[in-house]
């Protein structure tokens, strides 16, 4: 029972860093994370242009809702909905994939 009230308090484990480097070393994050980049652009191709630029503005620009909302004269709940539906499209792209 002490057991797993300890696990409760603390679920993480240590790991020791070399023996991450000699599992895990091979990989480069750099070239990993760039593939990812061109297929994801890949698949803002694929959608309509407003949700594109909507997606972009959103989390490539950092922008607010409301700045989105205030330049497309739309709502902010409007804003909001149609980055939610152009998320999920491009789920659904990129299980098909």
């Amino acid at each position: 029972m002490y057991y797993l009230r300890e696990q409760k308090k603390n679920p993480f484990k240590t790991v020791d860093i070399n023996e991450l480097e000699d599992t895990y070393g091979h990989i480069d994050l750099d070239d990993t994370v760039n593939l990812e980049k061109e297929a994801n652009l890949a698949l803002l191709d694929k959608i309509e242009p407003l949700e594109k630029a909507l997606l972009l503005m959103r989390y490539k620009d950092n922008m607010k809702v409301k700045t989105i909302a205030d330049a497309f004269q739309l709502g902010e709940s409007t804003v909001k909905m149609r980055l939610k539906r152009a998320k999920s499209r491009l789920m659904k792209l990129r299980e098909k994939k």
